[in-house]
């Protein structure tokens, strides 16, 4: 018997982890698995280029404030 989905969300990694490897002994993964662990680690890929990205950009946002402050403080002392 499955469980709910609410059980189901409720379970710790070790323990959904656990259940997965007893399953996955008696079964056989078929393409479909492969295909969709090549997916998980592209999207995991992905996401930590889009995590860096931001921080490039949060720090080049920065180095702008920066120089625009220092501008008017340039301006305002002409």
């Amino acid at each position: 018997m499955s469980e709910s989905l609410k059980e189901l969300r409720d379970l710790s990694s070790e323990e959904l982890t656990t259940r997965y490897d007893r399953l996955a002994l008696h079964m056989d993964p078929g393409i479909k698995h492969y295909q969709t662990e090549i997916a998980r680690r592209a999207q995991d890929k992905q996401t930590k280029t889009m995590i860096y990205c931001t921080f490039v950009i949060a720090g080049m946002t920065f180095l702008i404030l920066v120089l625009t402050v220092a501008n008017l403080v340039f301006i305002m002392k002409k």
